[in-house]
């Protein structure tokens, strides 16, 4: 091994490379075969476990860690290299098993009641807002415009047919589109100092403060150097055509301002501006129909001009107005002559509007009353559950998102889709919870908090806060609480998981950008760590102490928890960064959690004797567990104990009750998890009954001490044979995840046991210290313990802890045996490099002709069908404009299915990435190599001779059953 980089000295550890890492060639790699283990087999392990008859769960394989370490408990010989975890259905489905939802294509969003308005990314030809505001206009709602509340302007205005919905897993992976080509369209800024429009207004000059909701209008809330706008966007009928209006109120009056509307037409010709009966218009004459402008004011036209742009747009000079005034703009491109506007607009009123700010009438006065279910059992931890209203009149998707509470005990909860709901009746029995729709048209909020009595919600495009204006339990106005963060355009990219501290200061979670803290008054953001892969949610503490758990994934070995320290960089797209990145403060096994959720910190003592720990909540495997911390070193190092519990879908967000102090969680369907339905809200309660789990943990140079609340059988648990240890690592590569490999054999797979010498109960007879002369840093150090206390109770739990660092030597007890020396005393992270970019792409560079692919958004290519004659020379171009690696695979007909299911096999080949991806198979015929987001690359090749369909897909693991298409030749 070669040590490629180090970091300064004052740092503990070191990262290195590998120059081949593979299991040996002749044999099979070293995992547990269900075929020849018991522990390994997913038909066992189900004691103790909820739902395990539903479908979803057919191949689940249960407590693998713990079965097979109970095995080798027994066991009179254990191998030298333990054998690895085969996958979360024992490797008999793929590397995310059976029912794992990629394929899956679903209309629920388009089915949906989404109300007038749509909040989103949305994409049109090659233009993407990020931050798009859609609407629905006129009164029979069959004209859409999309308002852009950064640049506080209207980028298109269309008819017909409101929203395209993405569709590929539920709509959660794409982006919305117009239904129909836009009549007016501007992708540039809409306020100018002057009308020379380069100097527009910078971005502190734009604030946006909400929108109103009054029926099915809309009323915006902004300001424009200073001065205060709303503003109610419309549409009225003239003839077949449509007239898109602006209502603009200016309450304090406005001056020097310059309003830009629409791109002109490429064909027109000028027209003048006319004042006729208290209107200011232009119409150009285009071929054929007209191309318009209007506008009226409540005050007269003085101060106001409508001209034409350097650059062929239509503009709107306010040299001044007074307080109160109000405008109304006129906007159209249509087949007809001015004729046919001109009385649209002449009998058009005006519309007050102080009339909708007030608070609208009741749009959703259904409520839903439903029963609860207790849990039962003897355990300390019971997981009660409260319906959801998974059918509803609206066709609402009920993934949940979010969870807060009000002071009163009652509940805000938001779903994915964009929902905000209101749940009652969440008291001891939970016989009569009901639900209640409260808002609509959020832009995927993943995280809620209430503060002061006001929700909160971190979406994709702000955080907003929610006003009931006029008491009905409806919203009436969202108030743009900060929006200055930046989005991504990516449909696989959120912002998860809002949290505040003692101090009110909010923080979120990106891929994108890494963890934002926003200050108390929304003013001030930053950015404190970075290099995260798909975070979803983090844990903070009062005084401020943060936790975010990435996805495994590229440079993440498996998913992991970070106590985030400022300035960290956590190695997502490290080949890209001139950086560093930091060790995980504790690494999941996938076993335990092949998706990480949101954490909560403890703050209540009513909940056990949990308080002041860190509890992480599982999306994968839909469980829980604590996140223990040892931070007597240089830096926190972890540790997870699985916790007792299954839920009913994958959890990621959770808060206490203020009323009840117990833990409240809501989880949503997704991919690669054992979700039974669209979303679950569930109760973790405490029974008052013992709790036998670590709740501490410190890494010394012999061994490890781990602290419970229950007092330890000093007699029954000095037993080296109750206990079982083993060791391995992970490697950082650009491929999906690491597998498990020895630290001692480092070419296998395979987990190190690791000899317990001795254990001993110490002085205050809650910690007991295991003896362990040869440990060493490690990624992952699994400790199994059979335990005895002194109440009579036997329980068996384990630790699955991060030695970072190796601590003192700890030797109050008995014969301690002396320290083996030289031995390593700081983690090293094993990295491996992907091999450089190609210059000449498979095949001979002779051109032929251009064919241009883009990745897109959504898994998908950009064109599904591309056609050649047969053996026609085609030179083929990839961009990547997606955020996810993608490649393409071009194969023979028949070999579709086989090419895809070997690239999902690829996920736990440690040299994937070093392949592009591409499986070794006879039915591949042309391929690029992956491209990470904004590449593009050329390849050449000669069309097949014989005519047919071939089909084309990208072999990133798991993307093949979606992002797909055919080389048609004829």
């Amino acid at each position: 091994m070669v040590i490629i980089r180090a970091f300064p000295p004052l740092t503990s550890f070191l990262i290195l490379c590998l120059p081949v890492i593979t299991p040996a060639q002749s044999e099979a790699p070293n995992v547990a075969d269900p075929t020849i283990y018991l522990y390994a087999d997913p038909v066992g392990g189900r004691e103790g476990h909820r739902y395990t008859d539903h479908p979803v769960n057919e191949f689940r394989l249960y407590d693998f860690y713990q079965r097979q370490a109970d095995y080798y408990m027994q066991a009179k010989e254990v191998p030298e290299i333990i054998p690895a975890y085969p996958g979360m259905e024992a490797g008999l489905n793929g590397h995310w098993g059976k029912y794992n939802q990629f394929d899956l294509f679903d209309d629920i969003w388009s089915r949906m009641d989404n109300g007038p308005i749509v909040s989103s990314v949305i994409r049109q030809g090659g233009d993407r807002l990020v931050k798009a505001i859609n609407l629905r206009l006129g009164q029979d709602q069959k004209v859409f415009a999309t308002f852009d509340p950064l640049q506080l302007s209207y980028r298109m205005v269309w008819k017909d047919d409101f929203l395209i919905y993405p569709e590929v897993r539920w709509g959660m992976m794409g982006l919305v589109e117009p239904g129909t080509n836009p009549l007016l369209q501007s992708w540039s800024a809409a306020w100018s100092k002057t009308t020379e429009w380069g100097k527009t207004y910078n971005a502190g000059e734009l604030d946006y403060k909400g929108l109103f909701r009054y029926g099915n209008e809309v009323v915006f809330s902004y300001k424009v150097h200073g001065t205060a706008v709303l503003e109610n966007p419309g549409a009225i009928h003239a003839g077949q055509d449509i007239v898109f209006t602006r209502t603009l109120h200016f309450p304090e009056g406005a001056k020097n301002l310059n309003l830009k509307f629409f791109k002109l037409p490429d064909e027109h010709r000028p027209s003048s501006v006319e004042k006729i009966n208290g209107v200011l218009l232009t119409a150009l004459r285009t071929l054929p129909g007209s191309y318009g402008l209007a506008v009226r004011s409540t005050t007269g036209l003085d101060g106001l001009k409508i001209e034409q742009s350097d650059d062929d747009y239509m503009y709107l000079s306010i040299s001044e107005l007074e307080a109160g005034a109000t405008l109304t703009t006129y906007s159209w491109k249509t087949e007809q002559e001015l004729a046919e506007i001109r009385p649209a607009i002449n009998s058009h009123n005006s519309v007050d509007l102080n009339d909708y700010i007030r608070g609208g009438p009741t749009h959703w006065p259904e409520e839903f009353v439903m029963a609860g279910e207790l849990g039962e059992g003897n355990d300390p931890y019971v997981i009660d559950t409260i319906p959801v209203p998974i059918e509803n009149p609206f066709a609402s998707p009920m993934y949940l998102s979010g969870v807060s509470f009000f002071d009163n005990g009652d509940a805000a909860v938001a779903t994915f889709f964009g929902d905000l709901w209101l749940v009652k009746g969440l008291d001891k029995d939970l016989k009569k919870v009901t639900w209640r729709r409260i808002a609509q048209g959020i832009n995927q909020p993943l995280g809620l908090d209430i503060v002061e009595g006001k929700i909160h919600a971190i979406c994709k495009d702000q955080i907003t806060i929610f006003h009931d204006l006029n008491g009905n339990q409806e919203i009436d106005y969202f108030e743009n609480f900060c929006n200055s963060f930046r989005t991504s355009p990516g449909g696989h990219d959120y912002n998860t998981g809002l949290q505040r501290d003692a101090k009110g200061n909010f923080y979120f979670a990106t891929k994108h950008d890494g963890i934002y803290q926003i200050s108390p008054d929304g003013k001030k953001i930053r950015i404190i760590a970075d290099g995260l892969r798909n975070p979803n949610g983090i844990g903070v503490a009062p005084d401020g102490r943060v936790w975010v758990t990435p996805q495994e994934g590229q440079w993440n070995p498996t998913s992991e928890i970070f106590h985030v320290r400022e300035g960290d960089y956590y190695g997502y797209q490290y080949h890209t960064q001139d950086k560093m990145f930091e060790p995980a403060t504790a690494y999941i096994p996938r076993g335990i959690d092949n998706s990480t959720g949101g954490q909560l910190y403890i703050t209540t003592d009513k909940w056990g004797p949990m308080k002041d720990q860190l509890i992480s909540l599982s999306y994968g495997t839909m469980s829980n567990y604590l996140v223990l911390e040892d931070l007597s070193g240089p830096r926190a190092q972890g540790a997870i104990v699985p916790l007792k519990g299954d839920f009913i879908s994958s959890v990621h967000r959770a808060r206490i009750h203020p009323i009840d102090e117990q833990v409240y969680a809501v989880g949503l369907q997704g991919w690669g998890n054992y979700s039974q339905t669209h979303g679950s809200f569930e109760r973790i309660r405490y029974t008052g009954k013992p709790v036998y789990y670590p709740m501490g943990f410190q890494v010394f140079q012999n061994g490890i001490r781990v602290d419970f609340d229950q007092k330890l059988s000093a007699k029954d648990n000095n037993s080296v044979k109750n206990f079982f240890a083993q060791q391995w690592e992970y490697i950082y590569t650009m491929g999906y995840g690491s597998p498990e490999f020895s630290m001692r054999h480092k070419e296998n797979l395979g987990h190190d046991r690791l000899e317990i010498t001795s254990t001993h109960v110490l002085g205050n007879g809650k910690s007991l210290f295991v003896e362990i002369p040869d440990l060493v840093p490690a990624m992952t150090i699994y400790l199994r313990m059979h335990l005895h206390f002194t109440n009579g109770a036997a329980f068996k739990t384990d630790l699955f802890a991060t030695a970072l660092d190796l601590g003192r030597a700890f030797i109050d007890f008995p014969n301690p045996l002396p320290i083996i020396k030289g031995k390593p005393q700081e983690i090293e992270l094993v990295l491996k490099m992907p091999p450089p970019v190609p210059d000449v792409e498979p095949g001979s560079d002779e051109p032929g002709r251009p064919i241009h692919l883009k990745a897109l958004t959504g898994l998908k290519y950009d064109q599904t069908r591309i056609s050649a004659s047969p053996g026609e020379r085609i030179s083929l171009t990839l961009e990547n404009i997606d955020v996810m690696p993608h490649n393409w695979v071009m194969v023979r007909w028949e070999g579709y299915v086989n090419v895809g299911e070997k690239a999902d096999l690829m996920v736990s080949d440690p040299n994937a990435a070093a392949k592009q991806y591409i499986p070794d198979d006879k039915d591949i015929m042309h391929y690029t190599r992956l491209l990470n987001p904004g590449e593009k690359t050329t390849i050449h090749f000669n069309a097949p001779i014989a005519p047919g369909h071939y089909p084309f897909l990208c072999t990133f693991p798991g993307h093949w059953r979606v992002m797909r298409g055919y080389l048609i030749v004829y």
